[in-house]
């Protein structure tokens, strides 16, 4: 696109990028440097162009070196004073100011709009995407404390000018997060995390706040796999990537620091002999909300124990979640083999499964487990199997119905997955995870109207329960929507499908079917630019896949055929097929555009 098209004047003049009295020459320069900046072929043009901003903003900025500096000096934009950048010259007028700056941050971060609309920051702030990445910086983009940041903003009678993001955004975040948390209203998502340390069930509080006084302790720290740090991580307190450990953003740094710990190891040490966690009776949990459970453990009430809650699984196409049991009966080995669940050591978790259940072949909860470990090697006839013996043992066993429909999804027996979800949901009527998966097959089976109902159903269950955890709540909320998408493209209504992704991504940003979903129906309505720029977006994700990577490569392939960029399309099919050598797909559309390239 030509940098100074029709619909780029339109958006200057609105933002004030241009000077009335600015002269050809100098647009033709202008035009030249604007160029320079968004599609610099050193540096990444955001990085760029925050980085003139927060010069524009506050007149200068330490000089250290860094290559965006450089190429802001190359450009003649900033020079160098003693030890501080400055823009080059005050005596002229800003041509490229901050409030285009953010415009074109926006444009370039094709998410931030889905956020920025839904965020309502544009009616809050002079620069909203400046006040979004200042947001983001203090909740480490994790989805709960986003909306609710962003509710207290919405609350407030705060406006924020330019250059004032960062003293602003955190005079909120202590006045209404951290600042007397134990008792804020607003803070009950750090009591949850407070609670979650400090009477963990799964491990010795001691050990857990040990462990994630390290992680605080070293700022990033080499991850060692134990029991704590999957218990920290599935806390959300703390984040793991490329191996490092660190902590999860800057309000939970902020709350639960060096302090803080000092002070709950001080309690621990003197109060209590034993830090052992007490074998409490068994609450009925379901594996979205802190409620329900399998139907004969609600009517017998006398079992102890605890359960495992694990994350949101993949199989095959399908985000199907579930819940790993635990019970007193073989306490050890059973706990031994969760644990190797969760660390995707799956055969090694089938043999301690097949050790409990060789002293106690009734024990449904290993069965219904072990289906679990089998879905991990992808074994689904075993899988359906296992769970199958489940619910022969315990007819009212609600998680092993479900793990027979994951089975049967897996193993596109769509309607006998429907058959086995619809029997958990006759046990728990009001659950909705086993709503979306019934959902899910019935995409699959191509019932998209009957799906759109029970879709709805769980999001109307998801938005009125109370029971459950704010960071649970929202994932599923993330997927429910991402289905609701599915079902309406499937009907063809693209428009209606595009509001649904952009739902699912204002719950979980880096949703990665919904990211890609979305971008496929934008191509679908002839929006060939807004798709390419989305796929370019989503590769800059440094948690992707081989495969995820190699998929996306492939319909940003297409995108380009779409806007007759051939050349560039076979460039990126050769990317997909570097990263999934056997891609048909991708080999077969190269070869069409290679055939016949007009």
């Amino acid at each position: 696109m030509n940098y100074f098209d029709s619909e780029y004047s339109s958006n200057v003049e609105q933002n004030a990028f241009l000077q009335t009295t600015s002269s050809d020459e100098s647009l033709h320069g202008l035009a030249k440097i604007g160029e320079s900046l968004l599609n610099n072929q050193n540096c990444d043009g955001i990085h760029l162009l925050r980085l003139y901003q927060e010069i524009l903003l506050h007149g200068e900025v330490a000089f250290d070196h860094t290559k965006e500096q450089a190429e802001l000096v190359k450009l003649g934009l900033v020079a160098q004073y003693k030890n501080k950048l400055k823009i080059a010259s005050q005596s002229e007028p800003v041509l490229l100011n901050a409030s285009w700056i953010d415009s074109e941050l926006t444009r370039l971060d094709p998410y931030s709009k889905i956020r920025l609309k839904l965020l309502k920051l544009d009616e809050k702030a002079s620069l909203p995407y400046r006040a979004l990445t200042e947001l983001l910086s203090w909740t480490g983009n994790q989805p709960f404390l986003v909306q609710k940041l962003s509710q207290i903003l919405q609350k407030s009678q705060v406006f924020i000018p330019a250059g004032q993001e960062p003293e602003q955004i955190q005079a909120l975040v202590q006045t209404h997060l951290i600042k007397n948390w134990e008792t804020q209203a607003a803070s009950a998502h750090l009591k949850e995390i407070r609670n979650g340390l400090l009477n963990n069930q799964r491990c010795d509080p001691f050990d857990l706040l040990k462990r994630y006084q390290q992680i605080l302790q070293q700022v990033k720290l080499a991850a060692e796999d134990s029991w704590e740090e999957t218990e920290l991580i599935n806390l959300g307190l703390v984040t793991k990537q490329e191996g490092q450990l660190k902590i999860a953003n800057r309000i939970y740094q902020t709350v639960f620091n060096a302090s803080w710990v000092e002070e709950e190891l001080f309690k621990i040490r003197h109060s209590y002999q034993s830090v052992t966690p007490p074998v409490v009776e068994e609450p009925p949990i379901s594996s979205i909300a802190a409620a329900g459970g399998d139907q004969n453990t609600n009517q017998r009430g006398r079992k102890k124990g605890k359960w495992i809650i694990l994350a949101v699984v993949l199989l095959g196409t399908s985000v199907l979640s579930f819940r790993l049991i635990s019970q007193s009966r073989n306490p050890q080995i059973f706990r031994e083999a969760n644990e190797l669940y969760i660390q995707g050591n799956y055969e090694e978790a089938v043999t301690k499964y097949n050790e409990v259940l060789k002293t106690n072949a009734n024990y449904y909860q290993a069965w219904t487990n072990r289906g679990y470990a089998f879905a991990g090697l992808r074994e689904y006839e075993k899988m359906l199997e296992s769970c199958t013996s489940a619910t022969v043992i315990e007819d009212q066993a609600v998680y092993a119905w479900n793990c027979q429909g994951e089975a049967f999804y897996n193993l596109k027996q769509y309607d006998n997955a429907i058959a086995a979800f619809n029997q958990a949901i006759a046990l728990e009527t009001n659950n909705p995870l086993f709503q979306i998966n019934k959902a899910d097959a019935l995409l699959a089976n191509q019932e998209n109207d009957q799906a759109l109902a029970v879709i709805e159903k769980a999001i109307r269950l998801l938005k009125s329960t109370q029971d459950i955890r704010e960071q649970e709540k929202i994932h599923k909320l993330s997927v429910a929507f991402t289905h609701q998408g599915k079902a309406f493209w499937q009907k063809q209504e693209y428009e209606k499908a595009l509001q649904a992704y952009d739902q699912a991504l204002t719950y979980t940003p880096d949703h990665f079917t919904a990211q890609r979903d979305r971008a496929i129906v934008l191509q679908k309505l002839k929006r060939s630019e807004e798709a390419l720029a989305n796929f370019q977006q989503m590769l800059k994700n440094q948690q992707l896949s081989a495969a995820q990577k190699a998929e996306i490569w492939f319909y940003q392939g297409l995108s380009l055929i779409n806007l007759s960029q051939h050349q560039e399309a076979i460039a990126a099919f050769d990317e997909a097929l570097k990263l999934k050598p056997d891609y048909q797909a991708a080999a077969e559309a190269k070869q069409r555009i290679v055939s016949n390239p007009h």
